[in-house]
């Protein structure tokens, strides 16, 4: 659905009254600061998986080597049913 140009222009003082005088310059801050949001945002999230995926290395070392992998292992300590 395309829109004729009586309705474009009706658009158009709206957006200029609501913007002011230079709506390039309010344009700009925005996406700076959206962009300064995403930034911190992606940061953090790297962050956050960073620390899972050390804590999941973490985990598969114990299960594949045991709690204390530097002890001696001897028919003493291995149990068998």
């Amino acid at each position: 659905m395309s829109r004729d140009s009586s309705q474009k222009h009706c658009v158009v003082p709206f957006i200029s009254e609501e913007l002011g005088d230079n709506p390039n310059t309010q344009i700009r801050e925005l996406y700076q600061g959206r962009a300064a949001i995403e930034k911190e945002y992606a940061t953090k999230l790297q962050s956050l998986t960073k620390r899972a995926a050390d804590k999941k290395a973490r985990m598969e070392v114990r299960y594949i080597v045991g709690e204390d992998p530097t002890k001696a292992w001897d028919n003493s300590t291995l149990k068998c049913r």
